[in-house]
C-alpha cells in the first residue's frame, strides 16, 4: 500500500515537472518570436506579414506627423507600400543599414532639440515604438535611392525650364542678373599627354575662336572638326556664379567663344549662345526649381510604385 502511494506521487510530481517544463518553453518562444506572433496577422504582402500591433504603430505616428486621423485602410496602404518598395529595392540590392535609419532619425531628432535615446521616449510617451518610425525611414531611403538610380533624368532640371514657368507666372520685378546659355566645346586631349600636345590644341582653339561665326553656323563648323566634342547647351544663373566667372562671361560677346582654358578632358571653350536678364531673386527661382523637381519625382515615383504593387502579392486574411 505504501509502495502503491509512493508511485502515485512521483507519477504525480513526474506530470507537474513535464507540465512545468512545457509551460516555460512556450513563454521562452513567445519571448523569442516576439510581437508579432502574439498579434493577427491582417495582411502578407510578397510573405511578410503585417500585424494589428503594425497598423496600431503606424496609425499614431501618422497621427503624430501629420496632426490628421488616417482611415485603417489608409495605414495599411502605407503598410503595404513599405513592404513593396523594401522587396523592390532588394531585387536591385539596394538597402539600407542600421547605421542608415539611425543617422537619418537622429537627424530627425537634432531638429527638435533632442538626441535619440530622448526622442525616442518622447515617441513612447506618444504611445509609439520608435521602431515603427525606424521601419518607415528604411522603407524612404531604400525608394529614394532606388528611384534616383532607375530614373536619373527625373532628378534633372534645366534652368530654362525654370526661366520659362517664371515668365508664365508673370513674375515681376528689377532686373537682378543674366541667364547664360553655354554650348561648352572641348578639343579633346589623352590623359598622360605632353605639354606641347596641351599647346597645340590652345592654338587650334584660339584659331576656331577667331572664325566662330556665332551659335548655329558655327556649332555646325566645330562638328566637323577632329576630336572635339560640342557638349549640349547649359544655363547658368549670374546670381548663382562667382563674381569673376560673371565678369568672364559679361566679357564675351554675343554668339562668340571664351578663352581656352586646360581642364581633365584637354582644353576648353563656351559658346555664349543666349544672354537674357532675368527679374527674379534667387531665393524665387530656387523654391521653382524645387517645386518643378519635387512635382516630376512624384510623379515618377507613384507611377513606378502603382505598376509594382499591381505585381505584387498582396494578400488580406480575414
Amino acid at each position: 500500500m505504501i509502495g502503491f502511494r509512493f508511485f502515485i506521487r512521483v507519477a504525480a510530481g513526474a506530470r507537474a515537472a513535464a507540465f512545468a517544463k512545457t509551460a516555460v518553453i512556450a513563454a521562452l518562444l513567445m519571448l523569442v518570436a516576439g510581437p508579432a506572433l502574439a498579434q493577427k496577422v491582417v495582411v502578407v504582402v510578397n510573405g511578410r506579414p503585417i500585424t494589428d500591433y503594425d497598423i496600431t504603430m503606424r496609425s499614431k505616428l501618422t497621427q503624430i506627423s501629420t496632426h490628421k486621423t488616417p482611415s485603417r485602410q489608409e495605414t495599411i496602404d502605407d503598410l503595404v507600400n513599405d513592404k513593396i518598395k523594401i522587396a523592390e529595392g532588394a531585387r536591385y540590392g539596394i538597402t539600407a543599414s542600421d547605421a542608415d535609419v539611425d543617422r537619418a532619425v537622429s537627424g530627425m531628432a537634432q531638429r527638435t532639440g533632442m538626441n535619440l535615446q530622448q526622442f525616442g521616449q518622447a515617441l513612447a510617451g506618444s504611445g509609439v515604438n520608435i521602431q515603427t518610425l525606424k521601419d518607415r525611414v528604411r522603407a524612404e531611403i531604400v525608394w529614394g535611392q532606388l528611384v534616383r538610380g532607375r530614373f536619373p533624368s527625373a532628378y534633372q532640371v534645366d534652368e530654362s525650364e525654370v526661366h520659362d514657368a517664371l515668365v508664365a507666372k508673370n513674375e515681376e520685378g528689377e532686373v537682378s542678373g543674366f541667364d547664360y546659355r553655354l554650348r561648352p566645346i572641348v578639343f579633346v586631349v589623352p590623359r598622360g599627354s605632353s605639354p606641347a600636345a596641351y599647346q597645340a590644341r590652345m592654338r587650334e582653339a584660339e584659331a576656331l575662336r577667331s572664325r566662330f561665326d556665332g551659335c548655329n553656323n558655327g556649332i555646325k563648323a566645330t562638328r566637323g572638326l577632329r576630336d572635339v566634342a560640342v557638349r549640349s547647351i547649359v544655363t547658368k544663373t549670374s546670381a548663382d556664379l562667382a563674381p569673376e566667372t560673371r565678369k568672364i562671361l559679361d566679357s564675351i560677346e554675343l554668339g562668340k567663344l571664351s578663352k581656352p582654358e586646360i581642364t581633365q578632358q584637354g582644353v576648353e571653350v563656351f559658346a555664349l549662345c543666349e544672354k537674357r536678364p532675368t527679374k527674379i531673386d534667387t531665393a524665387q527661382k530656387k523654391d521653382l526649381h524645387d517645386s518643378i523637381l519635387n512635382k516630376r519625382v512624384e510623379g515618377q515615383s507613384a507611377a513606378y510604385l502603382q505598376r509594382i504593387r499591381k505585381e505584387a502579392m498582396i494578400e488580406y486574411k480575414k
